[in-house]
């Protein structure tokens, strides 16, 4: 319930390129405001996490991340008219709001893993996360009708009630136990950046977010560019939840058996087949699909990434581990962002999926390389 209601109220995450395009902001504008909503992002998991660990509190640091993304989802429409000197508040109020996200995200995904870790093999990752596709998609299909009926504002509110809903469930769970907290204040990030297999993972998952950021940001406008109404897209973005689901249900247990690192390379080659064939989609049935591709290509990723950081990092600075995958989430999001708005607009959003179609293959190919050479775990070295 936790997940779903969380991934229910990011729903506007659908909604903000078409908001900001309802302001009146061009493509380089959405892509510089997309960008510049992202620079704290980077940032933000990384205090969260270093947060909890600190506290020794998952629970209390997400209670305050989603107060705080509740605020600003709803004073984004509610100041959409106004400006602080010359920045419009809009912009300000989705910077609060992607510090937020990205902080209760990482934090969520910490609170998670640790209550499958002492299930004793009862509950896995990928099978309580497709609750959070369901939650996402289902979303996203019913404010799709509501947002052309009543306008993209209303779908605002309506995350912050579904906000306020999370937050009533969350205060209600109980909190998940720190072990070794003596040692946890003698952790650093340091022995996560001296591993190789570690670094070679936060890249990869750098690329792979890249790439799926540009197609999110940017879809509305090929969408355009192909004569379709892309108002649409808000539910097919829906739509391609709902296809994680599917791996998400046995995911976390094939992982297991085929290796994380087989499940990121199909992940991969999904998403180079995926940016492939938006080269050459001419409809909104070619759209369709390849969306749903997207998503099964993300149900690989999400069902062993998270465990594989658990995996490779020291339990006292799990939180900060994950919230340093996170922050590589929106780099990737912000050069997505940039590079994506020129490219739209200099050369049409069609020319955006062959670079990053060339960019995932070459990444695929490399992680192959590197990861299957990797034999260094975190676990062992000594602390």
């Amino acid at each position: 319930m936790l997940e779903s209601l969380f991934w229910a109220s990011l729903c506007t995450l659908a909604f903000h390129v078409l908001f900001l395009r309802d302001c009146g902001f061009d493509s380089v504008q959405v892509g510089y405001i997309l960008a510049a909503s992202n620079v704290t992002s980077c940032v933000a998991p990384v205090a969260w996490g270093y947060l909890s660990d600190c506290l020794h509190s998952v629970k209390k640091v997400f209670l305050i991340a989603c107060t705080v993304l509740a605020a600003s989802t709803f004073l984004m429409p509610a100041t959409r008219e106004m400006t602080i000197g010359r920045i419009p508040c809009p912009a300000i109020m989705l910077i609060v709001y992607m510090a937020a996200y990205s902080g209760a995200y990482s934090l969520l995904d910490v609170w998670i893993i640790r209550i499958c870790e002492r299930s004793a093999g009862k509950l896995y990752y990928s099978g309580i996360r497709m609750w959070g596709s369901i939650g996402y998609a289902s979303a996203c299909f019913l404010l799709t009708g509501i947002a052309n009926q009543r306008g993209i504002a209303t779908v605002y509110y309506i995350a912050v009630v579904l906000a306020g809903l999370l937050l009533f469930w969350a205060w209600k769970q109980k909190e998940v136990d720190y072990q070794n907290k003596a040692k946890a204040r003698k952790m650093s990030v340091r022995p996560l950046l001296g591993n190789r297999q570690f670094l070679i993972l936060l890249a990869y998952n750098f690329v792979i977010h890249f790439v799926v950021y540009e197609s999110s940001n940017y879809m509305p406008y090929l969408m355009q560019e192909m004569g379709l109404n892309e108002s649409l897209y808000s539910a097919i973005s829906g739509l391609r939840g709902l296809t994680e689901v599917p791996i998400l249900v046995f995911g976390s247990k094939l992982g297991k058996r085929l290796g994380a690192n087989r499940f990121l390379m199909i992940a991969g080659g999904l998403y180079c087949l995926e940016h492939s064939l938006y080269l050459v989609s001419g409809s909104l049935l070619h759209i369709i699909i390849l969306q749903g591709l997207e998503g099964i290509a993300y149900g690989f990723f999400l069902s062993v990434s998270s465990q594989r950081v658990f995996e490779l990092a020291p339990q006292e600075i799990g939180a900060t581990a994950q919230s340093l995958m996170t922050s590589f989430v929106f780099i990737a999001n912000i050069a997505a962002s940039l590079l994506g708005g020129y490219v739209v607009g200099w050369f049409g959003a069609r020319k955006l999926y062959l670079f990053t179609a060339i960019l995932q293959v070459s990444a695929t190919a490399l992680y192959m390389m590197f990861s299957c050479s990797e034999k260094d775990d975190l676990r062992k070295n000594d602390l």
